[in-house]
């Protein structure tokens, strides 16, 4: 298991500083002995790997654990801040920063006027770390998107396949009605998110459709970074999403696999396009800033 401790740390390293330091505000009291007489210098951030990060890590583990000792639910109050301190016995900021953690993870949320209460661990902050990952592409190869579409078409090859044959008829009309509107340019993005939504829908692993729903959104980040498409291509996209509810409404777990594997064919030849454009225009511009330099 991947504790709140070791995450943390994780994200120190992978990312330098954290949030709370790249947004340090100069101290008008701090001064150090390098610095020109007079001149602030930001208050120094708490680090994950001081005592103080590490006790507000340990502490966020501690109170995971006795939610689960207590088999507390998503929507169960969590025991109080006097509580929670009398129980870890450590201090009271301690207890607030390690709620402040597990807020961002989803784990707990807070009601203004109410308590905090156990959260459903929603994959927001999966979503964000996507976004980032997918947007950060220095060298302009889109690994981050061509790791996405990846992992996105082996969940939606294989639930394809899984739900050939098994899907109600009222749900069939739904998806035939969502990809027609695929070919109306004010609704095509809109209907494109309902359709793998609809689809996954009501399946008894929950996880499924939000995983398809985080990225779905990281994906749709970029998209402005790849090529327009032509109506025909949009034509196209309309006779993919169609073929794939004729193929679930046949039950053959083959042919729905297949219908899905050629939608995400021109995906993966979209992203390809825009990482050789991006790649060329990269490669012009270090030749013109190296010709430049001469």
């Amino acid at each position: 298991m991947i504790t709140v401790a070791r995450a943390s740390q994780g994200r120190q390293r992978a990312g330098g500083a954290e949030p709370d330091s790249l947004l340090r505000g100069s101290h008008p009291g701090s001064v150090t002995g390098g610095s020109r007489p007079g001149r602030a210098t930001p208050p120094r951030a708490r680090s994950r790997t001081t005592p103080e990060g590490v006790a507000v890590a340990s502490t966020a583990d501690r109170i995971v654990e006795l939610l689960r000792e207590r088999r507390l639910c998503p929507g169960d109050p969590v025991p109080t801040e006097q509580e929670l301190i009398a129980e870890l016995g450590v201090a009271r900021n301690t207890v607030r920063e390690a709620i402040r953690e597990l807020r961002t993870l989803g784990i707990v949320e807070v009601r203004h006027g109410f308590g905090t209460f156990v959260g459903a661990a929603a994959l927001e902050a999966v979503s964000r770390t996507l976004v980032f990952r997918v947007i950060s592409n220095p060298s302009g190869e889109l690994i981050g998107m061509r790791e996405l579409l990846d992992m996105r078409e082996l969940i939606e090859v294989s639930m394809a396949r899984r739900l050939a044959g098994t899907l109600s008829a009222e749900r069939l009309a739904t998806l035939c009605e969502l990809a027609d509107r695929m070919a109306d340019a004010q609704q095509r993005v809109a209907a494109d998110r309902d359709f793998h939504r609809t689809l996954y829908a009501g399946q008894p692993n929950s996880l499924v459709g939000e995983l398809v729903d985080v990225f779905w959104d990281a994906y749709h980040v970029v998209v402005p970074q790849l090529r327009e498409l032509t109506e025909a291509a949009f034509d196209a996209t309309v006779r993919r999403h169609r073929r794939i509810v004729d193929a679930l409404e046949s039950g053959g777990a083959d042919a729905a696999a297949t219908a899905m594997t050629e939608h995400f064919a021109d995906l993966h030849e979209r992203v390809e396009s825009a990482a050789a454009r991006a790649a060329k225009t990269l490669a012009a511009e270090r030749d013109s800033a190296s010709g430049a330099g001469r």
